[in-house]
């Protein structure tokens, strides 16, 4: 479901829900003053919800993050006196579309009715701190910086939110970020190719020479 279609369908909801209850409340026999207080209220109370999504978007999900996928950018708060520090990564899933196919149980889930599955789409996350991530993330920004060609990868095993890691605790998910240079990995295949032309040619000289002497 797109953003969209989840607005549309969630602000049509609470109005149904808002003119159904208006409809009976008026009706019925409650107090008039009590009615003066409640009617304004849940009009004032449908426009504020109205314009809710819009406040909202934008802001990084504390959701858990996909198996795998491209870091785009981030942002580390350091912990400190009152705060427990965060990661905020900017990401594409780049998780299969065999993995994200679900079954009939997946579907009706409440959690997953308004799931927005946008492909190839960036998203903003919330991790908690983490001392090995912030130092894989600030190695990983350096090199791009260095070279266009590095690629940032966030992995991970394991679904659900990734809680925060206590003092001598391991992550129990595995979440590492990787770090891939395209530009080392083009001359590799460059150099492969080359040497299987180089190969083929040799060959195919070979093999006219035995046809030479035949």
């Amino acid at each position: 479901m797109n953003i969209i279609a989840g607005y549309v369908s969630i602000a049509f909801t609470f109005v149904l829900l808002a003119t159904m209850f208006l409809w009976f409340f008026i009706k019925g026999d409650a107090n008039i003053f009590l009615k003066l207080i409640i009617i304004p209220f849940v009009i004032w109370y449908t426009l504020a919800l109205y314009h809710a999504p819009d406040n909202l978007m934008g802001w990084p999900t504390q959701e858990g993050p996909p198996s795998v996928a491209r870091v785009i950018n981030g942002i580390v708060k350091k912990p400190g006196p009152g705060q427990d520090g965060a990661l905020y990564l900017w990401m594409i899933s780049l998780e299969d579309e065999k993995d994200l196919k679900r079954g009939l149980s997946d579907m009706i889930n409440p959690e997953n009715v308004f799931d927005y599955n946008a492909k190839n789409v960036p998203r903003a996350y919330k991790l908690p701190y983490d001392e090995d991530l912030d130092r894989q993330l600030q190695k990983g920004k350096e090199a791009r910086i260095n070279d266009f060609g590095v690629v940032i990868i966030f992995k991970r095993k394991g679904k659900g939110k990734i809680k925060k890691k206590g003092k001598g605790e391991d992550r129990n998910d595995d979440t590492k970020i990787e770090i891939h240079n395209l530009t080392e990995t083009l001359k590799k295949v460059q150099e492969t190719l080359e040497e299987t032309k180089e190969q083929l040619l040799n060959r195919e000289a070979s093999r006219l020479n035995r046809m030479g002497g035949t």
